[in-house]
């Protein structure tokens, strides 16, 4: 079984010190990418070439600057379609 490939996309590093912390005591071995705001999560996204590291979920903040959570969320509605589900 591959590692779990989760995505964090949040501007707050306390929030997301937190989540790595309950990750890595209660599923060690998976892999955590963190982004600040939805552009950098959409620029992430774009370099995975094979779509078994896409992340199995997304944690995602609404409110962020640059590109929020709701901005972010329609990108990737209009950009893939169904293949996020």
């Amino acid at each position: 079984m591959s590692a779990l490939n989760i995505m964090v996309v949040d501007d707050n590093k306390i929030v997301i010190l937190g989540i790595k912390k309950i990750y890595n005591k209660h599923i060690p071995d998976a892999v955590i990418t963190i982004a600040e705001n939805g552009l950098q999560a959409i620029e992430l996204l774009s370099k995975i070439e094979s779509p078994e590291n896409l992340p199995c979920f997304i944690i995602l903040d609404i409110n962020m600057p640059i590109l929020n959570g709701i901005e972010f969320l329609e990108i990737i509605k209009n950009t893939c379609g169904n293949s996020y589900h």
